[in-house]
């Protein structure tokens, strides 16, 4: 007997769904150190790490990487969901209120992880499409 309708859906879904690796970066962020000093810098970072935290799901895992540039590596979803959540969490960021900043703005690039790849080239991939 042969696998069902339903079977053959979940194996089409699990195929289209792969990890992903999202760089995020807080656009000028050295402005902000100058300007207002690095504790005001300090608590953009810790707001931002609080709503990232907050936003995507407890398995996705959340690094800093740099001074203002953060990591993301998600569970697998597809490559329209994934789209979709970073697309609403920009526009949740320019939506919040930053300390002492006004209009802070991220730039994010994403990429996706194959087993296959090597770490770096999945690195530069997501770099490369940072908008």
């Amino acid at each position: 007997m042969h696998g069902s309708s339903r079977d053959k859906d979940k194996r089409q879904q699990k195929q289209a769904s792969t990890s992903w690796l999202a760089i995020l970066d807080i656009e000028h962020f050295k402005n902000i150190n100058d300007q207002y000093g690095h504790i005001c810098g300090d608590g953009v970072l810790l707001v931002l790490a609080q709503k990232m935290r907050h936003f995507f799901r407890s398995t996705d895992l959340i690094f800093r990487f740099g001074g203002e540039e953060f990591m993301i590596v998600f569970e697998p979803t597809d490559a329209d969901s994934i789209s979709n959540k970073m697309a609403e969490f920009i526009q949740l960021i320019r939506d919040t209120s930053f300390p002492f900043v006004e209009n802070m703005t991220i730039s994010a690039g994403l990429a996706r992880i194959s087993p296959y790849d090597f770490q770096i080239a999945v690195l530069e991939s997501a770099l490369l499409c940072k908008k």
